[in-house]
């Protein structure tokens, strides 16, 4: 091989593994929430995705965004409780992050579809006559994914 194409061979080899390097990052990124292979989406529309979604704890674990942000007020804060903003993985994470039917008619818990539009979505699950409110937001990335939970309870 003449000298002078021995650079130009080189350089070639350098950019097409730093394209190949770069194609991979971005592959990583849109993998799905949970990061496995999955499982169908549980429903396209989101009332049923979320009765569904409740209902089923690996539907909650796979139509997750890990790591999920999470909200909560610390009440020790002054003047008034403020947010304290987590970043949580799976492992972290307990579930049921949703209560099932039956739970959540054993604590009183009552459930509200806040807003529900062609990307974003969110609910409340709440108690009445006292403080507790979580809302969870969802976006829409093929299926409902769970983004962020705001617990606002003191």
């Amino acid at each position: 091989m003449p000298t002078i194409h021995k650079p130009l061979t080189i350089f070639a080899l350098l950019l097409t593994q730093s394209v190949y390097a770069r194609d991979a990052i971005e592959r990583s990124i849109v993998q799905p929430a949970s990061g496995s292979a999955g499982i169908a989406c549980p429903a396209a529309d989101f009332p049923t995705f979320i009765q569904k979604f409740s209902e089923e704890e690996h539907i909650q674990k796979e139509f997750t965004q890990y790591p999920l942000e999470r909200l909560q007020l610390d009440p020790e804060s002054q003047p008034e409780p403020g947010p304290i903003v987590r970043h949580l993985h799976r492992d972290q994470l307990r579930f049921p992050i949703i209560p099932p039917k039956q739970e959540r008619v054993n604590r009183m818990l009552k459930i509200q579809i806040d807003s529900a539009s062609a990307g974003k979505a969110s609910i409340t699950l709440t108690k009445p006559d006292t403080d507790y409110q979580v809302r969870y937001h969802f976006k829409k990335n093929g299926c409902w994914i769970l983004e962020r939970i705001e617990d606002r309870s003191i």
